[in-house]
């Protein structure tokens, strides 16, 4: 095989990891009847109660232009930068814009099965250059870890 054939073997694989990784992650979901497929959601312990709010502040800043260092909401006050940099400087966090505010869940849940694609594909990607090889059988680890 050439050079450029196995560069398109490579990604391919990549590909082929990540949209399985979507299939088997959206099964799960319509399975369970977790949003957007159902009346369950992903926000449990601290995802509801941490996640969720700091997910509808980032989508007001980012909407809206009002960021302001500090904020009063918790206690008497705090600077919001450890909560940015920790929490919200994920580019995965962008698709909280293709939502309404009131359905933040559905871009947590999007969020996460976005993120499982990349974990899937980033993957592939490790094994094939750790190993020097590209098989098929990758995809199926890759995807459904």
């Amino acid at each position: 095989m050439n050079p450029r054939q196995s560069k398109a073997r490579f990604v391919a694989i990549m590909v082929v990891a990540a949209s399985l990784s979507v299939i088997v992650s959206i099964s799960i979901l319509v399975i369970n009847h977790v949003t957007p497929f159902g009346n369950q959601n992903l926000l449990v312990g601290d995802m509801g109660a941490q996640y969720s709010p700091f997910f509808t502040y980032f989508r007001h800043i980012l909407t809206t232009g009002q960021f302001t260092g500090f904020s009063f909401s918790g206690g008497i006050g705090e600077n919001i930068f450890p909560l940015l940099a920790y929490y919200l400087l994920s580019p995965f966090n962008l698709i909280v814009l293709l939502f309404p505010a009131n359905q933040i869940p559905i871009a947590i849940t999007w969020m996460l099965v976005v993120k499982i694609a990349a974990m899937a594909m980033t993957m592939s990607f490790f094994l094939g250059r750790h190993f020097k090889k590209t098989y098929l059988a990758t995809t199926n680890l890759c995807g459904c870890l």
